[in-house]
C-alpha cells in the first residue's frame, strides 16, 4: 500500500484478501513495515510493528463447522414401511453453518 502523508499523524487501512480454508482454529498475526519511498530506487525502512504476542495484530480464524441432521420417513411421515411393495422415502435434511453463496451438492443413499 503506497500513500503520501498529508499529516504527521495518520490512520491508514490495508486490506488483505486470501483463502483461509486451511487456517480454521488458528491465530493469524499481521506484521507491518513502513518504508520511506522518497527515493523509490532505494527505499529505507523507517518503522515496523512485529509483535507475535500483540492481540491488536491478531485475529482468530474460526473453523467452519457444518452440521447436518436428517429425518427419514415415508411420504405420510411414518417410520415403518411394509415390505413387498414399492416404497418412497422422504429424507428431510437440516443443515447449519453453510456459507452463503457457496454451491453444495447433497448426496444420499440407503444402507442395510
Amino acid at each position: 500500500y503506497t500513500f503520501v502523508a498529508d499529516d504527521e499523524e495518520m490512520k491508514v487501512e490495508i486490506s488483505y484478501t486470501f483463502n483461509a480454508s486451511a487456517l480454521g482454529g488458528k491465530n493469524l498475526v499481521t506484521f507491518e513495515e513502513l518504508y520511506d519511498f522518497s527515493n523509490s530506487d532505494e527505499p529505507v525502512k523507517v518503522a515496523e510493528h512485529k509483535d507475535i504476542e500483540d492481540d491488536g495484530q491478531t485475529v482468530l480464524i474460526t473453523e467452519r463447522i457444518i452440521k447436518i441432521h436428517t429425518t427419514v420417513t415415508d411420504k405420510d411421515g411414518n417410520k415403518e414401511l411394509k415390505a413387498g411393495k414399492d416404497v418412497t422415502i422422504i429424507d428431510t435434511v437440516t443443515l447449519e453453518g453453510l456459507e452463503v453463496g457457496t454451491q453444495y451438492k447433497l448426496v444420499g443413499w440407503q444402507m442395510l
